[in-house]
């Protein structure tokens, strides 16, 4: 046992005081794979061309999704647009409709605000300037206008005795008959000789 290095027990932890400690052999990695400095320097080129065109086309698709996106974006703005132009379209054919309406309406108002003027004009001629006095003023409503005429015919016929009551030759309101009528105006005028007809 002279020259061979002392070796341990593998039944216990312990090795002689004076023994060098083994190390195992340098082996290759069977895996590890090795180049020369111009292989290495091509494996970079390659690899950085790669990086390149990848980056080149991660941005290029994104570019196409953006362009994809604008587009989907724009169609369904047009599409809004086109809903949008089909309620307008119909608003404005309910514009012009009642406008039409609007129009035919105030013809017709302008019609019937020419009659009950004539005719309040015509019932108000024919009757006693004691009743006129409280007409409503010029800027009345119809409403107004027409409640007034009512109660106005009332009093003049209450004020001629019950009968209609005119402006009209031999008017004359008496305070203790409630008045007299035209036609007995009319006839007490023709028999005075103040009324010739």
């Amino acid at each position: 046992m002279g020259n061979q290095p002392p070796t341990t027990d593998p039944n216990t932890s312990l090795t002689p005081p004076n023994a060098e400690p083994v190390t195992p052999p340098k082996t290759e990695d069977p895996q590890k794979v090795t180049f020369t400095p111009e292989q290495q320097k091509e494996i970079d080129r390659l690899m950085g061309a790669a990086r390149s065109e990848g980056k080149t086309k991660a941005e290029s698709d994104a570019a196409e999704a953006k362009r994809l996106a604008d587009e989907a974006a724009d169609r369904d703005r047009l599409a809004k647009a086109g809903e949008f132009d089909k309620v307008r379209a119909s608003l404005e054919s309910e514009r012009d409709t009642l406008k039409t309406d609007r129009d035919g309406l105030k013809t017709e108002n302008d019609a019937l605000t020419g009659y009950f003027t004539a005719q309040y004009d015509a019932a108000i001629k024919d009757l006693p300037e004691i009743i006129t006095a409280f007409k409503p003023a010029d800027g009345a409503g119809f409403a107004e206008k027409a409640a007034w005429l009512a109660t106005a015919q009332e009093q003049a016929k209450k004020l001629n005795g019950g009968s209609p009551v005119t402006k009209g030759p031999g008017f004359r309101p008496s305070p203790s008959s409630g008045g007299i009528t035209n036609d007995q105006a009319i006839a007490e005028g023709k028999r005075s000789g103040k009324y010739s007809a």
